[in-house]
């Protein structure tokens, strides 16, 4: 059980949620309307937090600045909440969310929790204990409130393994696949944890 007042916290919008051509996952910035649904959040905070966490993916740095900002004696750390990058980003370099799709649905269809895509992707085993790793870190800290700039699909699997608790999470990935197209997170959506 968490100790403290915990929210996870989706990017604003990205080049790749708007269809541009993207290089790497972690160089992905904001988009004009990203940026500025980055500052109404900010602006829509009221409690000072102790901790703002972001991923090392420049969208969820460039999401949580107005808030640091705003909140300057906040500790700034960054953890290991990327987004799951199950297709090989040197496959992916150079194109958009489109093109990379009958990738996905591939990747999906695969079902392996093991399968890596190559290069600079990781298997979906990996994936959740890289989840797994993160909530036992939130579960150890009595610091709070904490801010949790994060990805999309990361925030699914921690409210899926937190809600659904499969008996064994690694032959559940087609269960995973159903819940991640039923929880819709918009961009700047907040998860309280």
């Amino acid at each position: 059980m968490t100790k403290t007042n915990i929210t996870l916290i989706r990017h604003a919008e990205s080049q790749a949620n708007a269809g541009g051509v993207t290089l790497t996952p972690e160089s992905i910035e904001l988009t004009p309307q990203g940026r500025r649904q980055a500052q109404t959040l900010a602006d829509s905070l009221r409690t000072e937090p102790a901790i703002i966490v972001v991923s090392p993916y420049l969208r969820t740095q460039q999401t949580a600045q107005p808030t640091v900002k705003k909140f300057p004696q906040a500790r700034m750390e960054q953890w290991q909440v990327q987004e799951f990058t199950y297709l090989s980003p040197v496959r992916c370099h150079n194109t958009t969310m489109e093109q990379r799709t009958p990738w996905a649905l591939e990747y999906w269809e695969r079902a392996d929790p093991h399968y890596c895509d190559g290069d600079g992707a990781e298997s979906f085993a990996e994936f959740l204990k890289r989840v797994r790793d993160f909530t036992l870190k939130l579960n150890a800290r009595n610091e709070g409130p904490i801010l949790v700039f994060t990805h999309q699909i990361f925030i699914t699997a921690c409210l899926w393994l937190r809600d659904c608790a499969p008996e064994n999470p690694l032959t559940s990935i087609g269960t995973f696949r159903k819940y991640l197209l039923s929880t819709a997170i918009h961009n700047v959506g907040v998860v309280k944890w």
